[in-house]
């Protein structure tokens, strides 16, 4: 029979894994997409020796395929064996505290070769990701981390913060939908100070209030100007650490383009959009929407564009960082008026 197919979604089981698996040792594929299946830890472990065997691939895209740690597990031996790989998806596998550790021992001091991590939405509290930031602290290598809706708190953030400081290698961070409070974005902002490395950092729909936004807003001013993109939507900031925020994307010393602060404050869901949007390449000019005009019920209100001489280009991205893709799984592709160079990400709830 034909082999099975190395882009499969919603077929694979643990016995076809094993099947596509063999195929896999001496295929001529580098990049292998297979996330949405019902491979499991079985399926998982078959695939992470056919990735040993064969090491010639740079991406692989397995989210959701219920791997669970034991599965994770296996695959971090192949990261390690696989000098190629460069882009890892591990998204949605019911990954918790002691796969995330396997994963992070192989990360520690450069043992792999990955510039992208996706871990996000598994399990793996701050334990989980006090490991990985503790190994990436020691990682000069890894440059796209998403750590989203994996139930870290203050504890996570601060090892993630670790990984931030001076030397850091991180140019996106993804770690919106999780419960990180003032006290962690303290941390967070702590370490940029010394950071001139971040580009994006998504802090959307935690627990951050003024304290954290305030210090945020000084640490891209003092320290991490390289930041282009900054997401806190739905966190409880209030009008002043929103303002303070505001006046960081006016301020021309810095690279902040794009600032997401829709339905902050204490209203929750219901509070008004604190929006402002950034200046993006190709003629889209910067705006602030002043909150007293700008709600979810009033789209139409017209923002004030900044200067013409105010625009800025986008971050040169690294080669790997493919604009208008899914390789990261979060970028959205174009075409799209709002944004012409197809960067801006789409930020919705996902399913846990």
């Amino acid at each position: 029979p034909p082999p099975p197919p190395h882009n499969a979604r919603a077929t694979l089981t643990a016995r076809r894994a094993k099947e596509l698996a063999h195929w896999l040792r001496t295929a001529r594929v580098t990049d292998l997409e297979v996330s949405h299946n019902y491979i499991g830890p079985p399926g998982g472990r078959a695939l992470a020796e056919a990735f040993e065997a064969n090491r010639k691939f740079t991406r692989l895209h397995l989210g959701a395929n219920r791997f669970r740690d034991e599965g994770a597990i296996a695959l971090a031996g192949a990261v390690r064996a696989n000098t190629a790989l460069r882009n890892l998806t591990l998204s949605f596998n019911g990954v918790k505290a002691k796969g995330a550790a396997a994963l992070a021992a192989v990360l520690a001091n450069n043992g792999s070769s990955l510039r992208a991590l996706e871990l996000d939405q598994n399990p793996l509290g701050d334990k989980g990701v006090i490991a990985l930031g503790d190994a990436l602290a020691t990682n000069a290598v890894v440059e796209y981390v998403d750590v989203h809706a994996t139930g870290m708190g203050d504890a996570g953030a601060a090892a993630i913060a670790a990984a931030l400081g001076a030397g850091s290698s991180i140019l996106d961070l993804q770690a919106w939908n999780n419960s990180i409070g003032d006290a962690g974005a303290v941390a967070i902002a702590g370490a940029l100070e010394a950071n001139t490395r971040l580009w994006v950092l998504s802090l959307e729909q935690n627990s951050i209030g003024e304290k954290g936004a305030l210090a945020l807003a000084r640490a891209i001013t003092v320290g991490a100007r390289n930041i282009f993109e900054l997401g806190l939507s739905l966190n409880p900031i209030p009008e002043k650490g929103a303002r303070k925020l505001m006046a960081v994307l006016d301020d021309r010393a810095t690279a902040l383009r794009r600032l997401a602060l829709p339905r902050n404050g204490r209203e929750g869901l219901h509070a008004p959009s604190w929006e402002c949007v950034g200046g993006c390449p190709q003629g889209h000019q910067s705006a602030v929407l002043d909150p007293r005009f700008w709600s979810d019920d009033n789209p139409a209100a017209s923002p004030t564009p900044q200067r013409e001489a105010d625009r800025v280009n986008e971050p040169a991205w690294p080669s790997w960082y493919v604009p208008g893709t899914s390789l990261l799984g979060e970028i959205q592709s174009g075409p799209d008026p709002d944004d012409p160079s197809g960067y801006q990400r789409r930020r919705y709830q996902d399913e846990l």
